[in-house]
Protein backbone atom coordinates (compact mmCIF):
# COMPACT_ATOMS: atom_id res chain seq x y z
CA UNK A 1 0.00 0.00 0.00
CA UNK A 2 1.23 3.34 -1.18
CA UNK A 3 2.72 5.67 1.96
CA UNK A 4 0.76 9.17 2.22
CA UNK A 5 1.90 12.09 1.10
CA UNK A 6 1.61 14.34 3.82
CA UNK A 7 3.68 10.90 6.21
CA UNK A 8 6.36 11.06 2.82
CA UNK A 9 7.07 15.03 2.79
CA UNK A 10 6.91 15.63 6.41
CA UNK A 11 9.96 17.57 7.34
CA UNK A 12 10.21 16.60 11.46
CA UNK A 13 13.49 19.16 11.36
CA UNK A 14 11.22 22.14 10.59
CA UNK A 15 8.47 20.78 12.44
CA UNK A 16 10.89 20.81 15.70
CA UNK A 17 12.07 24.46 14.80
CA UNK A 18 8.82 25.91 14.13
CA UNK A 19 7.64 24.59 17.75
CA UNK A 20 10.93 26.28 19.39
CA UNK A 21 10.35 29.27 17.58
CA UNK A 22 6.74 29.21 19.15
CA UNK A 23 7.63 28.61 22.44
CA UNK A 24 10.66 31.34 22.25
CA UNK A 25 8.13 34.01 20.67
CA UNK A 26 5.27 33.25 23.52
CA UNK A 27 8.01 33.45 26.45
CA UNK A 28 8.90 37.35 24.83
CA UNK A 29 5.19 37.44 24.59
CA UNK A 30 4.12 36.35 28.17
CA UNK A 31 6.62 38.71 29.52
CA UNK A 32 5.00 41.50 27.38
CA UNK A 33 1.60 40.43 28.86
CA UNK A 34 2.72 41.37 32.43
CA UNK A 35 2.11 44.78 31.48
CA UNK A 36 -1.42 44.28 30.64
CA UNK A 37 -3.02 45.71 33.93
CA UNK A 38 -0.90 49.20 34.17
CA UNK A 39 -1.28 49.50 30.38
CA UNK A 40 -2.78 48.67 26.74
CA UNK A 41 -0.77 45.80 25.34
CA UNK A 42 -0.71 45.81 21.85
CA UNK A 43 1.24 42.67 20.82
CA UNK A 44 1.85 40.03 23.33
CA UNK A 45 1.09 36.09 24.37
CA UNK A 46 -0.17 35.40 20.55
CA UNK A 47 1.58 37.68 18.45
CA UNK A 48 5.10 37.32 19.08
CA UNK A 49 5.18 33.18 18.91
CA UNK A 50 3.14 34.27 15.33
CA UNK A 51 6.12 36.77 14.28
CA UNK A 52 8.91 34.12 15.82
CA UNK A 53 6.74 31.32 13.83
CA UNK A 54 7.15 33.85 10.34
CA UNK A 55 10.64 33.81 10.88
CA UNK A 56 11.05 30.23 10.66
CA UNK A 57 8.58 30.26 7.40
CA UNK A 58 10.20 33.40 6.11
CA UNK A 59 14.43 31.59 6.17
CA UNK A 60 12.94 27.89 5.09
CA UNK A 61 11.59 29.53 1.43
CA UNK A 62 14.57 31.13 1.21
CA UNK A 63 16.59 28.13 2.10
CA UNK A 64 14.00 25.93 -0.01
CA UNK A 65 14.04 28.48 -2.97
CA UNK A 66 17.77 29.27 -2.54
CA UNK A 67 17.57 33.07 -2.09
CA UNK A 68 18.50 34.59 0.54
CA UNK A 69 15.68 37.50 -0.36
CA UNK A 70 12.85 35.48 1.23
CA UNK A 71 14.49 36.21 5.14
CA UNK A 72 15.39 40.05 3.59
CA UNK A 73 11.37 40.61 2.64
CA UNK A 74 10.71 39.55 5.49
CA UNK A 75 12.46 41.84 7.59
CA UNK A 76 11.54 45.03 5.78
CA UNK A 77 7.88 43.33 6.55
CA UNK A 78 8.36 43.63 10.18
CA UNK A 79 10.29 46.13 10.54
CA UNK A 80 6.84 47.87 8.76
CA UNK A 81 5.02 46.20 11.51
CA UNK A 82 7.62 47.56 14.18
CA UNK A 83 7.17 51.08 12.80
CA UNK A 84 3.50 50.67 12.89
CA UNK A 85 3.35 49.45 16.46
CA UNK A 86 5.35 52.22 17.34
CA UNK A 87 2.87 54.78 15.87
CA UNK A 88 -0.28 53.29 17.32
CA UNK A 89 1.45 53.15 21.01
CA UNK A 90 2.73 56.81 20.62
CA UNK A 91 -1.15 58.24 19.65
CA UNK A 92 -2.13 56.05 22.83
CA UNK A 93 0.07 58.10 24.45
CA UNK A 94 2.55 55.14 25.43
CA UNK A 95 6.18 55.98 24.85
CA UNK A 96 8.94 53.85 24.64
CA UNK A 97 10.43 51.86 21.59
CA UNK A 98 11.02 48.19 23.31
CA UNK A 99 8.28 46.42 22.37
CA UNK A 100 8.57 47.69 18.46
CA UNK A 101 12.48 46.39 18.88
CA UNK A 102 11.52 43.42 20.68
CA UNK A 103 8.57 42.79 18.00
CA UNK A 104 11.47 43.11 15.16
CA UNK A 105 13.88 40.79 17.02
CA UNK A 106 11.44 38.49 17.79
CA UNK A 107 11.35 37.53 13.80
CA UNK A 108 15.12 38.17 13.59
CA UNK A 109 15.53 34.81 16.60
CA UNK A 110 12.80 33.20 14.38
CA UNK A 111 15.12 33.67 11.38
CA UNK A 112 18.14 32.01 12.83
CA UNK A 113 16.42 29.19 14.55
CA UNK A 114 14.62 28.63 10.60
CA UNK A 115 18.18 29.17 8.98
CA UNK A 116 19.34 26.13 11.68
CA UNK A 117 20.82 28.12 14.09
CA UNK A 118 18.85 26.40 16.79
CA UNK A 119 20.92 27.30 19.86
CA UNK A 120 22.16 30.60 18.88
CA UNK A 121 18.32 31.09 18.28
CA UNK A 122 16.99 29.70 21.53
CA UNK A 123 19.98 31.60 23.76
CA UNK A 124 19.07 34.99 21.49
CA UNK A 125 15.49 34.46 22.57
CA UNK A 126 15.97 34.03 25.89
CA UNK A 127 18.19 36.72 25.91
CA UNK A 128 15.82 38.93 24.70
CA UNK A 129 12.90 37.54 27.49
CA UNK A 130 15.32 37.99 30.43
CA UNK A 131 16.18 42.18 28.96
CA UNK A 132 12.60 42.79 29.03
CA UNK A 133 11.49 40.99 32.35
CA UNK A 134 14.66 42.24 34.54
CA UNK A 135 13.61 46.01 33.09
CA UNK A 136 13.05 47.64 36.48
CA UNK A 137 16.32 46.03 37.92
CA UNK A 138 18.44 47.19 35.07
CA UNK A 139 16.85 50.55 35.30
CA UNK A 140 18.14 51.04 39.10
CA UNK A 141 21.17 49.38 38.84
CA UNK A 142 21.76 51.98 35.89
CA UNK A 143 20.55 54.94 38.55
CA UNK A 144 23.18 53.92 41.04
CA UNK A 145 25.75 52.79 39.45
CA UNK A 146 28.89 55.35 39.68
CA UNK A 147 31.56 56.32 36.85
CA UNK A 148 33.61 53.96 38.35
CA UNK A 149 31.48 50.54 38.38
CA UNK A 150 30.26 51.75 35.35
CA UNK A 151 33.80 51.70 33.30
CA UNK A 152 34.39 48.27 35.31
CA UNK A 153 31.63 46.68 33.64
CA UNK A 154 32.83 47.96 30.41
CA UNK A 155 35.85 46.78 31.12
CA UNK A 156 34.58 43.07 31.85
CA UNK A 157 32.17 43.66 28.93
CA UNK A 158 35.10 43.80 26.18
CA UNK A 159 37.36 41.37 28.45
CA UNK A 160 34.50 38.56 27.93
CA UNK A 161 32.34 39.65 24.55
CA UNK A 162 35.25 41.03 22.67
CA UNK A 163 38.98 40.02 23.61
CA UNK A 164 38.08 36.43 24.76
CA UNK A 165 36.45 35.35 21.56
CA UNK A 166 39.54 36.31 19.22
CA UNK A 167 42.32 35.45 21.46
CA UNK A 168 43.43 32.25 20.23
CA UNK A 169 43.56 29.03 22.54
CA UNK A 170 47.44 28.94 22.34
CA UNK A 171 50.51 28.97 24.81
CA UNK A 172 52.59 31.27 25.16
CA UNK A 173 55.55 29.33 25.95
CA UNK A 174 56.86 25.56 24.53
CA UNK A 175 55.70 24.37 27.98
CA UNK A 176 52.19 24.83 27.77
CA UNK A 177 51.90 26.66 30.96
CA UNK A 178 50.58 30.33 30.30
CA UNK A 179 47.68 30.38 27.81
CA UNK A 180 46.40 33.85 27.80
CA UNK A 181 42.85 32.39 27.15
CA UNK A 182 42.61 30.83 30.21
CA UNK A 183 44.21 33.14 32.13
CA UNK A 184 41.08 35.38 30.31
CA UNK A 185 39.09 33.26 31.41
CA UNK A 186 40.10 32.82 34.94
CA UNK A 187 39.83 36.65 35.02
CA UNK A 188 35.78 36.56 33.50
CA UNK A 189 34.47 33.94 36.09
CA UNK A 190 36.31 35.64 39.32
CA UNK A 191 34.62 39.27 37.96
CA UNK A 192 31.60 37.19 37.64
CA UNK A 193 31.50 35.46 40.73
CA UNK A 194 32.10 39.02 42.60
CA UNK A 195 29.01 40.32 40.53
CA UNK A 196 26.60 37.18 40.88
CA UNK A 197 27.88 38.00 45.15
CA UNK A 198 26.38 41.43 44.81
CA UNK A 199 23.13 40.81 43.12
CA UNK A 200 22.36 37.91 45.85
CA UNK A 201 23.68 40.29 48.81
CA UNK A 202 21.08 42.92 47.22
CA UNK A 203 18.87 40.26 47.53
CA UNK A 204 19.70 38.30 50.72
CA UNK A 205 21.38 40.52 52.78
CA UNK A 206 24.83 40.03 53.55
CA UNK A 207 24.34 37.46 56.71
CA UNK A 208 22.71 35.14 53.75
CA UNK A 209 23.99 36.20 50.51
CA UNK A 210 27.59 35.82 51.22
CA UNK A 211 27.48 32.28 52.34
CA UNK A 212 24.83 31.49 49.65
CA UNK A 213 27.69 32.93 47.03
CA UNK A 214 30.57 30.60 48.49
CA UNK A 215 27.90 27.86 48.32
CA UNK A 216 27.62 28.46 44.45
CA UNK A 217 30.85 29.01 43.65
CA UNK A 218 32.64 26.52 45.23
CA UNK A 219 30.93 23.95 42.70
CA UNK A 220 32.86 25.76 39.81
CA UNK A 221 35.58 27.02 41.21
CA UNK A 222 36.32 27.18 45.16
CA UNK A 223 39.59 29.30 44.48
CA UNK A 224 38.47 31.99 42.77
CA UNK A 225 35.11 31.78 44.67
CA UNK A 226 37.40 32.67 48.00
CA UNK A 227 39.68 35.74 46.15
CA UNK A 228 36.24 37.06 45.23
CA UNK A 229 35.06 37.09 48.64
CA UNK A 230 38.50 38.30 49.67
CA UNK A 231 38.66 41.05 47.65
CA UNK A 232 34.90 41.90 49.25
CA UNK A 233 36.47 41.61 52.55
CA UNK A 234 39.22 44.72 51.34
CA UNK A 235 36.79 47.07 50.50
CA UNK A 236 34.38 46.15 53.68
CA UNK A 237 36.09 44.50 56.26
CA UNK A 238 33.00 44.21 58.78
CA UNK A 239 31.57 41.54 56.17
CA UNK A 240 34.69 39.26 57.22
CA UNK A 241 32.69 36.68 59.49
CA UNK A 242 30.31 36.30 56.85
CA UNK A 243 32.88 35.97 53.89
CA UNK A 244 34.80 33.53 56.05
CA UNK A 245 31.75 31.16 56.75
CA UNK A 246 31.22 31.73 52.42
CA UNK A 247 34.71 30.67 51.83
CA UNK A 248 34.15 27.54 54.09
CA UNK A 249 30.82 26.62 52.63
CA UNK A 250 32.89 27.15 49.14
CA UNK A 251 35.07 24.35 49.71
CA UNK A 252 32.75 21.79 51.35
CA UNK A 253 31.05 21.61 47.87
CA UNK A 254 34.58 21.45 46.28
CA UNK A 255 35.18 18.32 48.35
CA UNK A 256 31.48 17.49 47.35
CA UNK A 257 32.31 18.40 43.47
CA UNK A 258 35.55 16.30 43.69
CA UNK A 259 33.90 13.10 44.94
CA UNK A 260 30.65 13.52 41.98
CA UNK A 261 34.29 13.61 39.57
CA UNK A 262 35.79 10.80 41.19
CA UNK A 263 32.39 8.75 40.51
CA UNK A 264 32.36 10.17 36.63
CA UNK A 265 35.82 9.15 35.46
CA UNK A 266 35.49 5.35 37.43
CA UNK A 267 32.38 3.77 36.24
CA UNK A 268 32.78 0.73 38.60
CA UNK A 269 32.76 3.43 41.37
CA UNK A 270 35.76 1.68 43.58
CA UNK A 271 37.86 5.40 43.05
CA UNK A 272 34.92 7.17 44.51
CA UNK A 273 34.21 4.61 47.34
CA UNK A 274 37.60 4.74 49.06
CA UNK A 275 37.55 8.90 48.78
CA UNK A 276 34.35 9.19 50.21
CA UNK A 277 35.41 8.52 53.47
CA UNK A 278 38.16 11.51 54.03
CA UNK A 279 36.37 13.71 52.18
CA UNK A 280 32.52 13.42 53.22
CA UNK A 281 34.17 13.31 56.71
CA UNK A 282 36.13 16.73 56.04
CA UNK A 283 32.89 18.41 53.93
CA UNK A 284 30.65 17.37 57.11
CA UNK A 285 33.29 18.47 59.97
CA UNK A 286 33.50 21.90 57.58
CA UNK A 287 29.88 22.54 56.97
CA UNK A 288 29.16 22.13 60.52
CA UNK A 289 31.48 24.44 61.72
CA UNK A 290 30.59 26.88 59.24
CA UNK A 291 26.48 26.40 59.76
CA UNK A 292 27.61 26.84 63.50
CA UNK A 293 29.91 30.09 63.06
CA UNK A 294 27.32 31.77 60.99
CA UNK A 295 24.69 30.87 63.18
CA UNK A 296 27.08 33.49 65.80
CA UNK A 297 26.59 36.36 62.90
CA UNK A 298 23.94 39.23 63.86
CA UNK A 299 22.36 40.17 60.79
CA UNK A 300 22.92 43.95 60.38
CA UNK A 301 20.36 44.61 57.54
CA UNK A 302 22.98 46.69 56.10
CA UNK A 303 22.03 48.25 52.53
CA UNK A 304 25.20 46.73 50.45
CA UNK A 305 27.04 49.41 48.65
CA UNK A 306 29.73 47.62 47.02
CA UNK A 307 32.58 49.64 45.55
CA UNK A 308 32.79 47.95 42.52
CA UNK A 309 31.17 44.49 41.67
CA UNK A 310 32.63 44.46 38.23
CA UNK A 311 36.23 45.43 39.16
CA UNK A 312 38.60 43.36 37.00
CA UNK A 313 41.73 44.41 38.66
CA UNK A 314 41.43 42.21 41.83
CA UNK A 315 40.28 39.69 39.03
CA UNK A 316 43.81 39.76 37.40
CA UNK A 317 46.05 39.93 40.41
CA UNK A 318 44.17 36.36 40.97
CA UNK A 319 44.68 34.98 37.51
CA UNK A 320 48.64 36.41 37.97
CA UNK A 321 48.42 34.40 41.06
CA UNK A 322 47.22 31.06 39.75
CA UNK A 323 49.56 31.14 36.41
CA UNK A 324 52.15 31.43 39.38
CA UNK A 325 50.90 28.05 41.04
CA UNK A 326 51.20 26.77 37.80
CA UNK A 327 54.81 27.16 37.09
CA UNK A 328 55.36 26.06 40.46
CA UNK A 329 53.51 22.97 40.13
CA UNK A 330 55.32 22.31 36.42
CA UNK A 331 58.51 22.33 38.00
CA UNK A 332 58.23 19.93 41.08
CA UNK A 333 55.74 17.66 38.96
CA UNK A 334 58.93 17.68 36.42
CA UNK A 335 61.83 16.90 38.61
CA UNK A 336 63.20 13.18 37.26
CA UNK A 337 61.14 10.48 39.47
CA UNK A 338 60.49 7.06 38.57
CA UNK A 339 57.52 5.15 39.03
CA UNK A 340 54.89 6.35 40.81
CA UNK A 341 56.07 8.34 42.67
CA UNK A 342 55.88 10.95 39.83
CA UNK A 343 51.89 10.33 39.88
CA UNK A 344 51.86 11.58 43.61
CA UNK A 345 53.90 14.38 43.34
CA UNK A 346 51.15 15.64 41.45
CA UNK A 347 49.14 16.32 44.63
CA UNK A 348 50.56 19.84 44.80
CA UNK A 349 48.51 20.35 41.44
CA UNK A 350 45.57 20.93 43.87
CA UNK A 351 46.83 24.60 44.45
CA UNK A 352 45.59 25.26 41.06
CA UNK A 353 43.03 22.75 39.88
CA UNK A 354 42.25 19.69 42.71
CA UNK A 355 39.13 18.66 39.84
CA UNK A 356 41.74 18.17 37.47
CA UNK A 357 43.90 15.72 39.33
CA UNK A 358 41.20 14.47 40.30
CA UNK A 359 39.85 13.69 37.28
CA UNK A 360 43.60 12.31 35.61
CA UNK A 361 43.70 9.89 38.25
CA UNK A 362 40.62 8.26 38.55
CA UNK A 363 41.11 7.92 34.71
CA UNK A 364 44.09 6.86 34.90
CA UNK A 365 43.26 4.35 38.22
CA UNK A 366 40.08 3.10 35.63
CA UNK A 367 42.44 1.92 33.01
CA UNK A 368 45.09 0.02 35.00
CA UNK A 369 47.98 2.92 34.12
CA UNK A 370 48.24 3.40 37.81
CA UNK A 371 47.55 1.76 41.25
CA UNK A 372 44.33 2.51 42.93
CA UNK A 373 45.84 3.39 45.98
CA UNK A 374 48.16 5.09 44.45
CA UNK A 375 45.41 7.42 42.92
CA UNK A 376 43.20 7.70 45.96
CA UNK A 377 46.47 9.12 47.80
CA UNK A 378 46.98 11.86 45.12
CA UNK A 379 43.21 12.63 44.57
CA UNK A 380 42.80 13.21 48.13
CA UNK A 381 45.84 15.19 49.09
CA UNK A 382 45.45 17.18 46.27
CA UNK A 383 42.31 17.87 47.50
CA UNK A 384 43.68 18.78 50.93
CA UNK A 385 46.17 20.97 48.90
CA UNK A 386 43.44 22.81 47.86
CA UNK A 387 41.65 23.29 51.32
CA UNK A 388 44.83 24.46 52.53
CA UNK A 389 45.20 26.70 49.31
CA UNK A 390 42.58 28.41 50.35
CA UNK A 391 44.32 30.12 53.19
CA UNK A 392 47.44 31.08 50.98
CA UNK A 393 44.91 32.64 48.47
CA UNK A 394 43.22 35.01 51.35
CA UNK A 395 47.29 35.62 52.59
CA UNK A 396 47.85 37.22 49.41
CA UNK A 397 44.71 38.98 49.14
CA UNK A 398 43.24 40.19 52.18
CA UNK A 399 45.05 38.49 55.56
CA UNK A 400 43.23 39.48 58.02
CA UNK A 401 40.70 36.31 57.16
CA UNK A 402 44.02 34.09 57.18
CA UNK A 403 43.50 33.62 61.38
CA UNK A 404 39.71 33.31 61.10
CA UNK A 405 40.46 30.53 58.34
CA UNK A 406 42.48 28.78 60.19
CA UNK A 407 40.40 26.47 62.24
CA UNK A 408 38.07 26.02 59.38
CA UNK A 409 40.55 24.84 57.22
CA UNK A 410 43.52 23.00 59.73
CA UNK A 411 41.16 20.54 61.51
CA UNK A 412 39.61 19.40 58.59
CA UNK A 413 42.80 18.77 56.50
CA UNK A 414 44.40 16.94 59.73
CA UNK A 415 40.73 14.66 59.82
CA UNK A 416 41.48 13.75 55.95
CA UNK A 417 44.85 13.07 56.30
CA UNK A 418 44.25 10.69 59.10
CA UNK A 419 41.37 8.89 57.42
CA UNK A 420 42.90 9.11 54.67
CA UNK A 421 46.11 6.97 56.11
CA UNK A 422 43.30 4.65 57.25
CA UNK A 423 42.25 4.05 54.36
CA UNK A 424 45.25 3.59 52.93
CA UNK A 425 45.92 0.96 55.42
CA UNK A 426 42.75 -0.98 54.97
CA UNK A 427 43.45 -1.32 51.53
Amino acid sequence: MATPVFVQTADFDLLIRMGVALAIGALIGLERERHRDRRTVLAGIRTYPLVALSGVVFAFLGTHLESPLYVVLGAFAFAGFSLMLYRVRHSLGIHGITSPVAFFTTYLVGSLIGLGFLLEGVIAGVAVAILLFTRQTLHRLAEVMTQEEMAGALQFIVIAFILFPLIADNPLDPWGIINPKWVLLIVIFVSGVSFASFLVMRTLGTNKGLPVSGLLGGLVNSEATTASLANLVTEKPHLMRQAVVGIALANSTMLIRNLLIAGFVDPSFRFLTLMAPPLVLMAVVQTAAAVMRHAQIKDEGEAIRVKNPFAVGPAVRFALLFVGFQIIIFGLTHIPRTGEASVLIAAVGGLVSSAAVVASTGTLAAGGQVSLKIAVATAVLATIVSTLNKLIVTKAIEGRLVPHLLRLALFPALLGIVTLVAVLVWM
